[in-house]
């Protein structure tokens, strides 16, 4: 039996139009992925302290290239969690360890709050301004506080950053 040639044709056109798809769909994937590790974001908990910092302290930072979306913070002094009174727990915690004072700048972490790429959030500190003042007030409790936040990117991928609790 003799293949006839517009069948040779067409059955190499339709393997030529699948392989494309499939490259195509791969692509596409491959792309995505790259969009969403491109927009990525990395929180980094820290104690940073230094005169001419604008804020020293407990700082969150967004190192990554995306923005952070908050979905949740657990927040422990001494071990035990602090309820969310106002400030996402952070107000809680600063009464309890007994520095709730005008020097000190907070940040409650709600849920939803957006923390850009590149911005310092100072979560518990001091401005430049109280720092030789009160930065031994700092340095006595950056021990005490432990802290968790779960948070995602743009394209719903959940990360989670922790502080203290070694």
């Amino acid at each position: 039996m003799k293949i006839k040639s517009e069948t040779v044709i067409a059955i190499a056109s339709t393997s030529i139009a699948a392989i494309a798809l499939a490259v195509g769909l791969w692509g596409g994937f491959q792309t995505r992925e790259h969009n969403e590790l491109s927009v990525q974001p990395l929180l980094v908990a820290s104690f940073s302290y230094g005169a001419t910092n604008e804020e020293s302290g407990i700082l969150i930072e967004n190192v990554g290239l995306g923005p952070a979306i908050i979905i949740s913070a657990e927040i422990k002094v001494n071990n035990s969690v602090m309820p969310d009174l106002g400030y996402g727990g952070v107000k809680t915690a600063v009464s309890n360890l007994g520095i709730d004072h005008d020097w000190v700048v907070i940040s409650g972490l709600k849920k939803n709050m957006v923390i850009p790429a590149g911005q310092v959030v100072p979560f518990i500190a001091v401005s430049k301004d109280e720092y030789e003042l009160n930065i031994n007030e700092l340095l006595k409790i950056r021990d005490k506080v432990e802290f968790s936040i779960e948070y995602k990117s743009m394209y719903e991928n959940n990360f989670i950053t922790s502080y203290g609790g070694n």
